[in-house]
């Protein structure tokens, strides 16, 4: 009995339902499962900037979704390809319960995509490649998205942060646009 037969077997005794073969991929294989890994991932992303922009709008607030939205604004643009950008006078006149909510919103749509994707991608129908790709990409954005977005990092001013400081915020808008000494 092999190494891999022996995990197999000790996996099996915790969810009888795994298959009793390991399935190994081609180089095509793990070619197709990297596109659907990117596309997943874009989708994750996209979900979690249309709950920003969908939280905005129900508060009665203009914003729009941006790509490379923040390269003047920071260093680290690369960390966010897509963003929902409010302008500033727009921004300075929000409460700090507005700007809580909007950016709790896109982490909790992100958290509940990439959990979907990570429990239900290998029940997808198909071709084993399909829901590995999927299952992959969810398990990496879930636990990217409590890195990057729920863990207030106020080098990156992210989501965790706003929801966090949102008078922090809301100072450095009013002071940009001189309404703050």
């Amino acid at each position: 009995m092999s190494l891999a037969d022996l995990i197999l077997s000790l996996l099996r005794l915790i969810d009888p339902r795994l298959p009793t073969t390991i399935v190994l991929f081609s180089l095509v294989d793990l070619w197709k499962m990297l596109v659907v890994f990117v596309i997943t991932a874009f989708a994750v992303l996209c979900v979690h900037e249309l709950a920003h922009l969908a939280a905005l709008r129900s508060l009665g607030i203009p914003a729009r979704i941006l790509l490379g939205g923040r390269r003047e604004e920071s260093r680290f643009w690369f960390l966010s390809p897509m963003v929902v950008h409010i302008e500033d006078q727009v921004m300075a006149t929000m409460q700090p319960l507005q700007i809580r909510l909007a950016a709790a919103s896109g982490p909790i749509a992100h958290l509940l995509a990439s959990l979907a994707c990570w429990c239900l991608g290998l029940s997808l129908p198909g071709p084993a490649w399909l829901g590995v790709g999927v299952t992959l990409c969810g398990a990496m954005y879930f636990v990217c998205c409590m890195l990057m977005n729920v863990v207030p990092l106020p080098v990156l001013k992210n989501d965790g942060w706003l929801v966090l400081r949102p008078e922090t915020a809301l100072a450095e808008v009013r002071r940009k646009l001189g309404l703050l000494d």
